[in-house]
Protein backbone atom coordinates (compact mmCIF):
# COMPACT_ATOMS: atom_id res chain seq x y z
CA UNK A 1 0.00 0.00 0.00
CA UNK A 2 2.72 2.22 0.73
CA UNK A 3 4.40 1.46 -2.13
CA UNK A 4 1.05 2.56 -4.30
CA UNK A 5 0.75 6.15 -2.21
CA UNK A 6 4.50 6.87 -3.24
CA UNK A 7 3.60 5.94 -6.86
CA UNK A 8 0.82 8.17 -6.55
CA UNK A 9 2.40 11.06 -4.77
CA UNK A 10 5.12 11.06 -7.36
CA UNK A 11 2.27 11.26 -9.88
CA UNK A 12 0.53 14.24 -8.84
CA UNK A 13 4.03 15.94 -8.12
CA UNK A 14 5.09 15.43 -11.85
CA UNK A 15 1.38 16.39 -13.37
CA UNK A 16 2.56 20.13 -13.10
CA UNK A 17 6.60 19.59 -12.75
CA UNK A 18 8.53 20.92 -15.68
CA UNK A 19 12.06 19.30 -16.70
CA UNK A 20 14.81 22.17 -15.81
CA UNK A 21 18.00 22.61 -17.88
CA UNK A 22 19.82 20.33 -15.29
CA UNK A 23 17.71 17.32 -16.28
CA UNK A 24 17.65 17.85 -19.72
CA UNK A 25 21.39 18.32 -19.46
CA UNK A 26 22.02 14.85 -17.03
CA UNK A 27 18.59 13.16 -17.22
CA UNK A 28 18.87 9.21 -17.28
CA UNK A 29 20.90 7.35 -20.57
CA UNK A 30 18.72 6.04 -23.27
CA UNK A 31 18.54 2.16 -21.66
CA UNK A 32 17.15 3.53 -18.69
CA UNK A 33 14.66 5.81 -20.75
CA UNK A 34 13.20 2.83 -22.90
CA UNK A 35 12.50 1.18 -19.13
CA UNK A 36 11.19 4.06 -17.85
CA UNK A 37 9.08 4.00 -20.92
CA UNK A 38 7.47 0.61 -20.27
CA UNK A 39 6.91 0.69 -16.52
CA UNK A 40 5.11 4.32 -16.96
CA UNK A 41 3.63 2.79 -19.93
CA UNK A 42 2.26 -0.24 -17.97
CA UNK A 43 1.32 1.88 -15.35
CA UNK A 44 -1.72 2.94 -17.04
CA UNK A 45 -2.48 -0.11 -18.52
CA UNK A 46 -2.88 -1.33 -15.28
CA UNK A 47 -5.62 1.42 -14.49
CA UNK A 48 -7.23 0.65 -17.91
CA UNK A 49 -7.75 -2.55 -16.66
CA UNK A 50 -9.74 -0.78 -12.93
CA UNK A 51 -13.16 -0.74 -13.44
CA UNK A 52 -14.92 2.02 -12.27
CA UNK A 53 -18.25 0.39 -11.90
CA UNK A 54 -19.37 -3.28 -12.81
CA UNK A 55 -20.52 -3.34 -16.06
CA UNK A 56 -22.24 -5.59 -18.97
CA UNK A 57 -19.17 -5.81 -21.17
CA UNK A 58 -20.65 -7.36 -23.89
CA UNK A 59 -23.51 -4.23 -24.06
CA UNK A 60 -20.41 -1.95 -23.79
CA UNK A 61 -18.43 -3.89 -26.59
CA UNK A 62 -21.38 -3.89 -28.90
CA UNK A 63 -22.27 0.03 -28.35
CA UNK A 64 -18.83 1.01 -28.64
CA UNK A 65 -18.73 -1.71 -32.11
CA UNK A 66 -21.67 0.41 -33.43
CA UNK A 67 -20.51 3.95 -32.21
CA UNK A 68 -17.20 4.89 -34.26
CA UNK A 69 -17.78 8.28 -32.09
CA UNK A 70 -16.99 6.06 -29.01
CA UNK A 71 -13.79 4.26 -30.62
CA UNK A 72 -12.78 7.75 -31.54
CA UNK A 73 -12.80 8.59 -27.75
CA UNK A 74 -11.72 5.27 -26.43
CA UNK A 75 -8.72 5.88 -29.38
CA UNK A 76 -7.19 9.16 -28.19
CA UNK A 77 -8.41 8.50 -24.93
CA UNK A 78 -5.09 5.80 -24.52
CA UNK A 79 -7.14 2.90 -26.41
CA UNK A 80 -9.03 0.24 -25.20
CA UNK A 81 -10.23 2.17 -21.89
CA UNK A 82 -13.63 1.90 -22.04
CA UNK A 83 -14.06 -2.31 -22.45
CA UNK A 84 -14.24 -2.12 -18.79
CA UNK A 85 -15.59 1.39 -18.18
CA UNK A 86 -12.01 1.74 -16.17
CA UNK A 87 -11.04 4.59 -14.13
CA UNK A 88 -8.91 5.64 -17.22
CA UNK A 89 -12.38 5.93 -19.43
CA UNK A 90 -11.56 9.96 -20.41
CA UNK A 91 -7.78 9.19 -19.69
CA UNK A 92 -5.52 11.26 -21.78
CA UNK A 93 -8.28 13.23 -24.15
CA UNK A 94 -8.96 16.16 -21.82
CA UNK A 95 -5.26 16.97 -22.06
CA UNK A 96 -5.19 16.50 -25.79
CA UNK A 97 -8.21 18.64 -26.15
CA UNK A 98 -6.42 21.62 -23.49
CA UNK A 99 -3.53 21.20 -25.60
CA UNK A 100 -4.96 21.76 -28.47
CA UNK A 101 -6.99 24.57 -27.14
CA UNK A 102 -3.79 26.36 -25.64
CA UNK A 103 -1.98 25.95 -29.28
CA UNK A 104 -5.04 27.57 -30.85
CA UNK A 105 -5.08 30.50 -28.52
CA UNK A 106 -1.50 31.09 -29.51
CA UNK A 107 -3.14 32.53 -32.48
CA UNK A 108 -5.34 35.22 -31.19
CA UNK A 109 -3.94 36.14 -27.38
CA UNK A 110 -1.37 37.88 -27.30
CA UNK A 111 1.02 36.28 -24.52
CA UNK A 112 0.34 32.82 -25.61
CA UNK A 113 1.57 33.95 -28.73
CA UNK A 114 4.61 35.34 -27.38
CA UNK A 115 5.34 32.14 -25.22
CA UNK A 116 5.23 30.12 -28.82
CA UNK A 117 7.46 32.41 -30.06
CA UNK A 118 10.27 31.75 -26.96
CA UNK A 119 11.63 28.15 -28.86
CA UNK A 120 11.34 25.42 -26.12
CA UNK A 121 11.09 27.05 -23.29
CA UNK A 122 7.58 28.97 -24.14
CA UNK A 123 6.49 25.17 -25.70
CA UNK A 124 6.93 23.86 -21.90
CA UNK A 125 4.64 27.04 -20.68
CA UNK A 126 1.86 26.42 -23.31
CA UNK A 127 1.76 22.50 -21.95
CA UNK A 128 2.09 23.76 -18.58
CA UNK A 129 -1.08 25.90 -18.93
CA UNK A 130 -2.42 22.93 -21.33
CA UNK A 131 -1.98 20.70 -18.17
CA UNK A 132 -4.02 23.07 -15.76
CA UNK A 133 -7.22 23.40 -18.19
CA UNK A 134 -7.25 19.61 -18.19
CA UNK A 135 -8.01 19.34 -14.89
CA UNK A 136 -11.91 21.33 -15.55
CA UNK A 137 -11.92 19.53 -18.93
CA UNK A 138 -10.98 15.96 -17.06
CA UNK A 139 -14.53 16.45 -15.02
CA UNK A 140 -16.84 17.70 -18.36
CA UNK A 141 -15.25 14.60 -20.02
CA UNK A 142 -15.82 11.91 -16.78
CA UNK A 143 -19.82 13.07 -16.36
CA UNK A 144 -20.42 13.25 -20.54
CA UNK A 145 -18.78 9.86 -20.88
CA UNK A 146 -20.34 8.29 -17.46
CA UNK A 147 -24.02 9.87 -18.28
CA UNK A 148 -23.65 8.48 -22.04
CA UNK A 149 -22.41 5.30 -21.08
CA UNK A 150 -25.21 4.53 -18.18
CA UNK A 151 -28.07 5.85 -20.11
CA UNK A 152 -26.97 3.41 -23.36
CA UNK A 153 -26.39 0.03 -21.78
CA UNK A 154 -28.92 0.50 -18.84
CA UNK A 155 -25.78 0.52 -16.25
CA UNK A 156 -26.23 1.85 -12.32
CA UNK A 157 -26.81 4.86 -11.67
CA UNK A 158 -29.11 4.84 -14.79
CA UNK A 159 -28.72 8.75 -15.72
CA UNK A 160 -26.22 10.05 -13.16
CA UNK A 161 -28.53 12.43 -11.32
CA UNK A 162 -26.72 14.82 -8.81
CA UNK A 163 -30.02 16.34 -7.36
CA UNK A 164 -31.39 13.29 -5.54
CA UNK A 165 -29.91 11.81 -2.17
CA UNK A 166 -30.11 8.26 -3.52
CA UNK A 167 -27.64 8.92 -6.79
CA UNK A 168 -25.67 11.91 -5.50
CA UNK A 169 -23.06 10.05 -3.73
CA UNK A 170 -22.87 7.01 -6.19
CA UNK A 171 -22.76 9.29 -9.59
CA UNK A 172 -20.05 11.42 -7.67
CA UNK A 173 -18.27 8.55 -6.94
CA UNK A 174 -18.11 7.60 -10.57
CA UNK A 175 -17.27 11.01 -11.86
CA UNK A 176 -14.35 12.10 -9.36
CA UNK A 177 -12.92 8.27 -10.26
CA UNK A 178 -12.99 9.04 -13.83
CA UNK A 179 -11.73 12.42 -13.32
CA UNK A 180 -8.78 11.60 -11.07
CA UNK A 181 -8.04 8.94 -13.58
CA UNK A 182 -7.69 11.32 -16.35
CA UNK A 183 -5.54 13.36 -13.92
CA UNK A 184 -3.01 10.37 -13.36
CA UNK A 185 -2.87 9.81 -16.98
CA UNK A 186 -1.75 13.21 -17.59
CA UNK A 187 0.84 12.66 -14.84
CA UNK A 188 1.83 9.49 -16.51
CA UNK A 189 2.48 11.21 -20.16
CA UNK A 190 4.15 14.44 -18.41
CA UNK A 191 6.35 11.71 -16.77
CA UNK A 192 7.05 9.90 -19.91
CA UNK A 193 8.16 13.10 -21.27
CA UNK A 194 10.73 13.63 -19.20
CA UNK A 195 11.91 10.75 -17.64
CA UNK A 196 11.45 8.30 -20.77
CA UNK A 197 11.39 8.15 -24.89
CA UNK A 198 9.64 10.51 -26.21
CA UNK A 199 6.69 12.92 -26.11
CA UNK A 200 4.33 10.54 -23.10
CA UNK A 201 0.91 11.69 -25.30
CA UNK A 202 2.73 10.13 -28.39
CA UNK A 203 3.99 7.05 -26.29
CA UNK A 204 0.38 6.36 -25.04
CA UNK A 205 -1.61 6.63 -28.53
CA UNK A 206 1.21 4.30 -30.10
CA UNK A 207 0.01 1.54 -27.37
CA UNK A 208 -3.58 2.48 -27.91
CA UNK A 209 -3.82 2.35 -31.22
CA UNK A 210 -1.71 -1.11 -31.45
CA UNK A 211 -3.92 -2.33 -29.23
CA UNK A 212 -7.12 -0.99 -30.91
CA UNK A 213 -6.11 -2.29 -33.78
CA UNK A 214 -5.38 -5.61 -32.64
CA UNK A 215 -9.06 -6.09 -31.43
CA UNK A 216 -10.03 -4.65 -35.03
CA UNK A 217 -8.19 -7.66 -36.87
CA UNK A 218 -8.95 -10.12 -34.20
CA UNK A 219 -12.86 -9.27 -34.64
CA UNK A 220 -12.73 -9.43 -38.11
CA UNK A 221 -10.88 -12.92 -38.32
CA UNK A 222 -13.27 -14.59 -35.28
CA UNK A 223 -16.27 -13.84 -37.22
CA UNK A 224 -15.67 -15.94 -39.77
CA UNK A 225 -18.21 -18.54 -40.95
CA UNK A 226 -15.41 -21.37 -41.88
CA UNK A 227 -11.78 -21.77 -41.75
CA UNK A 228 -11.55 -20.91 -45.61
CA UNK A 229 -12.86 -17.80 -45.18
CA UNK A 230 -11.16 -17.27 -41.87
CA UNK A 231 -7.74 -17.34 -44.36
CA UNK A 232 -9.83 -14.77 -46.58
CA UNK A 233 -10.35 -11.98 -44.65
CA UNK A 234 -6.67 -12.50 -42.69
CA UNK A 235 -4.91 -12.18 -45.79
CA UNK A 236 -7.19 -9.09 -47.04
CA UNK A 237 -6.88 -7.60 -43.26
CA UNK A 238 -2.74 -8.13 -43.61
CA UNK A 239 -2.52 -6.90 -47.35
CA UNK A 240 -4.30 -3.82 -46.59
CA UNK A 241 -2.72 -2.85 -43.84
CA UNK A 242 0.71 -3.47 -45.37
CA UNK A 243 -0.13 -1.40 -48.16
CA UNK A 244 -1.46 1.38 -45.59
CA UNK A 245 1.42 1.49 -43.87
CA UNK A 246 3.54 2.11 -46.63
CA UNK A 247 1.47 4.39 -48.42
CA UNK A 248 0.34 5.78 -45.11
CA UNK A 249 4.06 6.19 -44.13
CA UNK A 250 5.48 7.72 -47.66
CA UNK A 251 2.01 10.41 -47.03
CA UNK A 252 3.31 11.24 -43.79
CA UNK A 253 6.74 11.82 -44.74
CA UNK A 254 6.44 12.92 -48.53
CA UNK A 255 6.98 16.95 -49.18
CA UNK A 256 8.22 19.03 -51.60
CA UNK A 257 10.87 21.35 -50.91
CA UNK A 258 11.75 24.86 -51.84
CA UNK A 259 14.24 26.77 -52.65
CA UNK A 260 14.36 30.37 -50.91
CA UNK A 261 16.68 33.36 -51.48
CA UNK A 262 17.75 35.81 -48.66
CA UNK A 263 20.07 38.44 -48.56
CA UNK A 264 23.49 37.71 -46.03
CA UNK A 265 25.76 40.37 -45.10
CA UNK A 266 29.36 39.67 -46.28
CA UNK A 267 32.21 39.24 -43.32
CA UNK A 268 34.61 40.51 -45.79
CA UNK A 269 33.45 43.93 -47.27
CA UNK A 270 35.67 43.94 -49.88
CA UNK A 271 33.70 41.24 -51.19
CA UNK A 272 30.70 43.56 -51.52
CA UNK A 273 27.78 44.63 -48.79
CA UNK A 274 25.70 41.00 -49.38
CA UNK A 275 25.57 38.08 -50.92
CA UNK A 276 22.43 35.73 -51.61
CA UNK A 277 22.13 32.33 -49.58
CA UNK A 278 19.74 29.82 -50.22
CA UNK A 279 17.51 28.11 -47.89
CA UNK A 280 14.98 25.06 -47.88
CA UNK A 281 11.21 25.41 -47.55
CA UNK A 282 9.62 21.73 -46.99
CA UNK A 283 6.06 22.14 -47.85
CA UNK A 284 4.41 18.47 -46.59
CA UNK A 285 1.51 16.75 -48.53
CA UNK A 286 -0.61 16.25 -45.46
CA UNK A 287 0.15 18.58 -42.84
CA UNK A 288 -2.27 17.58 -40.21
CA UNK A 289 -1.03 13.64 -40.13
CA UNK A 290 -4.46 12.31 -38.99
CA UNK A 291 -6.11 15.09 -38.00
CA UNK A 292 -8.09 15.68 -41.16
CA UNK A 293 -9.36 11.82 -41.25
CA UNK A 294 -10.39 11.89 -37.25
CA UNK A 295 -12.03 15.33 -37.85
CA UNK A 296 -13.93 13.70 -40.78
CA UNK A 297 -14.98 10.53 -39.16
CA UNK A 298 -15.63 12.57 -35.85
CA UNK A 299 -18.58 15.02 -37.90
CA UNK A 300 -19.84 11.93 -39.70
CA UNK A 301 -20.05 10.26 -36.21
CA UNK A 302 -21.79 13.48 -34.42
CA UNK A 303 -24.83 14.12 -37.83
CA UNK A 304 -25.54 10.10 -37.30
CA UNK A 305 -27.04 11.63 -33.69
CA UNK A 306 -29.47 14.57 -35.63
CA UNK A 307 -31.86 11.72 -37.41
CA UNK A 308 -32.76 10.13 -33.63
CA UNK A 309 -33.56 14.38 -32.81
CA UNK A 310 -35.27 15.02 -36.10
CA UNK A 311 -37.57 12.24 -35.84
CA UNK A 312 -38.39 12.52 -32.27
CA UNK A 313 -39.12 16.40 -31.97
CA UNK A 314 -40.65 16.27 -35.74
CA UNK A 315 -43.28 15.56 -37.90
CA UNK A 316 -43.71 15.85 -41.61
CA UNK A 317 -41.15 16.79 -43.72
CA UNK A 318 -38.20 17.57 -41.01
CA UNK A 319 -39.41 13.82 -39.73
CA UNK A 320 -39.03 12.25 -43.03
CA UNK A 321 -35.66 14.10 -43.81
CA UNK A 322 -34.56 12.68 -40.53
CA UNK A 323 -35.48 9.44 -41.47
CA UNK A 324 -33.87 9.75 -44.93
CA UNK A 325 -30.42 11.08 -43.01
CA UNK A 326 -30.24 8.41 -40.54
CA UNK A 327 -30.63 5.77 -43.17
CA UNK A 328 -27.65 7.24 -45.63
CA UNK A 329 -25.22 8.23 -42.56
CA UNK A 330 -24.62 4.33 -42.11
CA UNK A 331 -21.90 2.27 -43.48
CA UNK A 332 -24.47 0.21 -45.44
CA UNK A 333 -25.00 3.43 -47.41
CA UNK A 334 -22.66 4.36 -50.98
CA UNK A 335 -23.48 8.32 -49.44
CA UNK A 336 -21.51 7.64 -46.51
CA UNK A 337 -18.40 6.86 -48.03
CA UNK A 338 -18.67 9.10 -50.52
CA UNK A 339 -19.28 12.06 -47.83
CA UNK A 340 -16.28 10.67 -45.75
CA UNK A 341 -14.19 10.73 -48.42
CA UNK A 342 -15.21 14.45 -49.44
CA UNK A 343 -14.89 15.53 -45.95
CA UNK A 344 -11.19 14.11 -45.95
CA UNK A 345 -10.80 16.32 -49.00
CA UNK A 346 -11.99 18.93 -47.58
CA UNK A 347 -10.24 19.17 -44.06
CA UNK A 348 -6.72 18.60 -45.92
CA UNK A 349 -7.10 21.27 -47.79
CA UNK A 350 -7.57 23.60 -45.12
CA UNK A 351 -5.21 21.83 -42.77
CA UNK A 352 -2.34 22.52 -45.44
CA UNK A 353 -3.63 26.11 -46.45
CA UNK A 354 -3.47 26.46 -42.73
CA UNK A 355 0.33 26.31 -42.62
CA UNK A 356 0.46 29.77 -45.56
CA UNK A 357 -2.39 31.71 -44.25
CA UNK A 358 -1.69 34.51 -41.56
CA UNK A 359 -3.29 34.20 -38.24
CA UNK A 360 -6.37 34.99 -36.61
CA UNK A 361 -4.16 37.98 -35.05
CA UNK A 362 -3.97 41.46 -36.79
CA UNK A 363 -0.42 41.23 -36.02
CA UNK A 364 0.48 37.49 -37.60
CA UNK A 365 1.56 37.76 -41.46
CA UNK A 366 0.88 35.31 -44.08
CA UNK A 367 4.36 33.38 -45.21
CA UNK A 368 4.00 35.32 -48.49
CA UNK A 369 4.09 38.69 -46.18
CA UNK A 370 6.76 37.41 -43.77
CA UNK A 371 9.20 36.56 -46.76
CA UNK A 372 8.32 40.11 -48.61
CA UNK A 373 8.95 42.02 -44.74
CA UNK A 374 12.36 39.90 -44.36
CA UNK A 375 13.71 40.28 -47.85
CA UNK A 376 13.37 36.51 -48.67
CA UNK A 377 12.14 35.27 -52.24
CA UNK A 378 11.71 32.68 -55.14
CA UNK A 379 13.66 32.71 -58.05
CA UNK A 380 11.68 34.28 -60.86
CA UNK A 381 8.59 35.54 -58.22
CA UNK A 382 8.24 38.94 -57.40
CA UNK A 383 7.35 39.45 -53.16
CA UNK A 384 4.16 40.01 -52.27
CA UNK A 385 0.87 39.28 -54.43
CA UNK A 386 2.90 36.82 -56.96
CA UNK A 387 4.41 34.85 -53.89
CA UNK A 388 1.07 34.09 -52.48
CA UNK A 389 -0.10 32.90 -56.16
CA UNK A 390 2.20 30.57 -56.38
CA UNK A 391 2.77 29.13 -52.46
CA UNK A 392 -1.17 28.71 -53.00
CA UNK A 393 -0.67 27.14 -56.21
CA UNK A 394 1.94 24.39 -54.73
CA UNK A 395 -0.26 24.06 -51.68
CA UNK A 396 -3.44 23.16 -53.88
CA UNK A 397 -1.30 19.88 -55.69
CA UNK A 398 0.56 19.09 -52.70
CA UNK A 399 -3.56 18.88 -51.10
CA UNK A 400 -4.58 16.89 -54.13
CA UNK A 401 -2.20 14.71 -54.07
CA UNK A 402 -1.99 14.26 -50.20
CA UNK A 403 -5.74 13.90 -49.89
CA UNK A 404 -6.05 11.74 -52.85
CA UNK A 405 -4.12 9.02 -51.12
CA UNK A 406 -5.64 9.93 -48.02
CA UNK A 407 -9.04 8.79 -49.25
CA UNK A 408 -7.67 5.68 -50.80
CA UNK A 409 -6.42 4.96 -47.03
CA UNK A 410 -9.00 5.81 -45.47
CA UNK A 411 -12.14 5.57 -46.99
CA UNK A 412 -11.26 3.55 -50.42
CA UNK A 413 -9.98 -0.09 -48.33
CA UNK A 414 -12.23 0.64 -45.34
CA UNK A 415 -15.05 0.40 -48.09
CA UNK A 416 -13.88 -2.46 -49.64
CA UNK A 417 -12.96 -4.02 -46.40
CA UNK A 418 -16.54 -3.75 -45.22
CA UNK A 419 -18.05 -4.90 -48.74
CA UNK A 420 -16.39 -8.16 -48.43
CA UNK A 421 -16.59 -8.56 -44.84
CA UNK A 422 -19.72 -6.66 -43.16
CA UNK A 423 -17.51 -5.10 -41.23
CA UNK A 424 -16.79 -1.51 -39.35
CA UNK A 425 -12.71 -0.71 -39.66
CA UNK A 426 -12.74 3.27 -39.26
CA UNK A 427 -11.39 2.94 -36.24
CA UNK A 428 -9.27 0.43 -36.99
CA UNK A 429 -8.27 2.84 -39.77
CA UNK A 430 -7.09 5.78 -37.69
CA UNK A 431 -5.44 3.48 -36.04
CA UNK A 432 -3.03 2.38 -37.98
CA UNK A 433 -2.80 5.98 -39.03
CA UNK A 434 -2.20 7.10 -35.34
CA UNK A 435 0.35 4.36 -35.62
CA UNK A 436 2.47 5.79 -38.35
CA UNK A 437 2.69 9.15 -37.12
CA UNK A 438 3.55 8.28 -33.48
CA UNK A 439 6.17 5.15 -34.50
CA UNK A 440 7.75 7.94 -36.84
CA UNK A 441 7.88 10.57 -33.90
CA UNK A 442 9.29 8.27 -31.18
CA UNK A 443 12.16 6.80 -33.41
CA UNK A 444 12.77 10.39 -34.04
CA UNK A 445 13.43 11.01 -30.19
CA UNK A 446 14.93 7.63 -30.14
CA UNK A 447 17.63 8.43 -32.45
CA UNK A 448 17.86 11.92 -30.61
CA UNK A 449 18.68 10.34 -27.43
CA UNK A 450 21.37 8.39 -29.01
CA UNK A 451 23.04 11.24 -30.69
CA UNK A 452 23.12 13.19 -27.66
CA UNK A 453 24.84 10.49 -25.85
CA UNK A 454 27.14 9.72 -28.50
CA UNK A 455 28.39 13.89 -28.08
CA UNK A 456 28.41 13.53 -24.43
CA UNK A 457 30.51 10.29 -24.24
CA UNK A 458 32.95 12.56 -26.76
CA UNK A 459 33.14 15.21 -24.81
CA UNK A 460 33.91 13.57 -21.64
CA UNK A 461 36.59 11.44 -23.56
CA UNK A 462 38.15 14.59 -24.65
CA UNK A 463 38.12 15.88 -21.36
CA UNK A 464 39.55 12.50 -20.08
CA UNK A 465 42.53 12.82 -22.70
CA UNK A 466 43.11 16.68 -22.44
Amino acid sequence: MDKILQLLRALFRNLFAESTPYEDEHGPDRRHRVLNTVLLLLAFRVLAELPALNVDEERLQHLLADNPFLGLVDLFAGGEVLRHFSWVAAGILPYLAALGLAQGATWVVPSLRDLRDQGEKGKKQIKLIATVVSVPLAIIFAYAISRYLARQTGLFPGNIHWFTSETFFPSMRIVCLVTLGSVLSTGIINWITRKGIGSGENIVLLAGASLALAKQISDIVRDAPDPADTIQRLAIVVVGAAVFAVLGFWLVKAQRTLTVFYPKRRSDSRLGGESLVTAPMPLLLISGGYVPVSAAIGLLALLRFAPTVLEAHFEGTLGAFGKMLGAWLTPESDWFWAALACLIVLFTYARNFAVIWPGLSKDDLSVAEFMKKNGTFFSGVSPGIATETYLSRIVARNSLLGSLGMVLLAAGLPYLIFRITQKEVLVGVLSLIVLVKTVDRVWDSYKAYGIAESYDGLLKKRRTTG
